[in-house]
């Protein structure tokens, strides 16, 4: 009896090692498969031109990367404390990531192609502006009104001027000034502006993802 118990005992251990390398190489290779994914889009950014997003996807694909290699070479073996520590800390900062800057990402690009429609529209009406004003001979801070710059624009079907597709109102201001959106920087996420020289904050992005994702706020809908 005392044989077959430790049999028992013995048979259960070696399921549970197994099983447990099982999950730690599942893991892994999901890890590893992630940080493929955010490679992929550092390499798409570089060749776009997009610095900025580059490195926000090279910090998941470098901690991703680290974590499923730390779980794929230690999965025939207990972990050592250190390499537990190593993976924590790797955890933590991963976590930090997706809460701090994924997160309010995925919901702010809910609105990036109104967003981009309304920089597109500012673009055309700020290029008739001073085409009208080199034209014409105007200097700098004389008024522009939607009569002078129509035969310099493509109009829309309703052959009117091109609108915000958040309900902004163009302010088209005076000469040597950008031509503005009501909507501006006024509400987040939007950053209806020509000269986007300065992005929200850090603590703006999470506060005002969160506060959408929980119903106390509730950005501009087209």
């Amino acid at each position: 009896m005392p044989e077959n118990k430790a049999d028992n005992q013995s048979g259960e251990t070696v399921f549970i090692l197994k099983l447990m390398r099982i999950l730690k190489l599942t893991a892994g290779i999901g890890c590893i498969v992630l940080a493929l994914f955010f490679l992929l889009g550092v390499v798409s950014s570089l060749l776009s031109d997009f610095a900025d997003d580059a490195v926000l996807c090279a910090i998941p694909a470098f901690l991703f990367g680290m974590v499923g290699w730390i779980l794929i070479s230690k999965r025939k073996g207990p972990v050592s404390m250190k390499s537990r520590a190593t993976l924590g800390g790797f955890m933590l900062l991963l976590g930090y990531f997706i809460f701090a800057v994924v997160i309010p990402g995925l919901v702010a690009a809910r609105y990036v192609s109104n967003q981009n429609a309304c920089v597109n529209n500012l673009r055309q009406l700020q290029a008739a502006k001073e085409e009208w004003a080199l034209e014409n001979e105007k200097t700098n801070g004389t008024p522009v009104t939607a009569n002078d710059i129509t035969p310099y624009i493509q109009l829309d079907s309703k052959g009117q001027l091109p609108k915000c597709p958040q309900g902004g109102t163009y302010i088209l201001g005076r000469v040597g000034e950008d031509v503005r959106c009501s909507l501006g920087t006024s509400d987040w996420p939007y950053r209806h502006v020509l000269d986007d020289t300065n992005g929200f904050t850090y603590w703006e992005n999470i506060k005002g993802a969160y506060a959408t994702l929980f119903g106390l706020h509730d950005p501009r809908k087209p």
